[in-house]
């Protein structure tokens, strides 16, 4: 599946939010390697692979666009509203708030299925 331009909101069994999107690389690629470090044996935590994978809640996705400040990875809601912030101050362009992104956005069974069979290979 190509991944699409947009905002990705990946919510975890604790309620942990972050908001991924692709730039150097997919939010997938992002996702995974949060979640890894966050959780996983080679960061924070303890969990296994398939721990990790089962502790994701759900993914949710907007059409729009992911605001990069050159090479965010992942933010949670609020550092996500600062970065927001911040590139509208630099060029004046209007970008939507965290606020009204998060209504737009639409739980995607096939996205968490997919993240779930990613971090499954780690």
């Amino acid at each position: 599946m190509k991944a699409k331009l947009g905002t990705y909101q990946v919510t975890f069994q604790d309620d942990v939010k972050i908001i991924v999107g692709n730039n150097y690389k997919s939010w997938l690629t992002h996702a995974t390697e949060y979640a890894s470090w966050r959780f996983g044996r080679w960061g924070k935590g303890t969990m296994s692979r398939e721990e990790i994978a089962d502790h994701v809640k759900s993914v949710e996705y907007s059409d729009v666009a992911f605001v990069d400040d050159g090479g965010l990875k992942y933010a949670s809601p609020e550092a996500y509203q600062e970065v927001i912030d911040d590139e509208t101050k630099k060029d004046g362009k209007y970008r939507t708030s965290y606020a009204l992104l998060k209504d737009e956005m639409i739980a995607s069974p096939q996205l968490l299925a997919q993240l779930r069979k990613e971090l499954r290979r780690l």
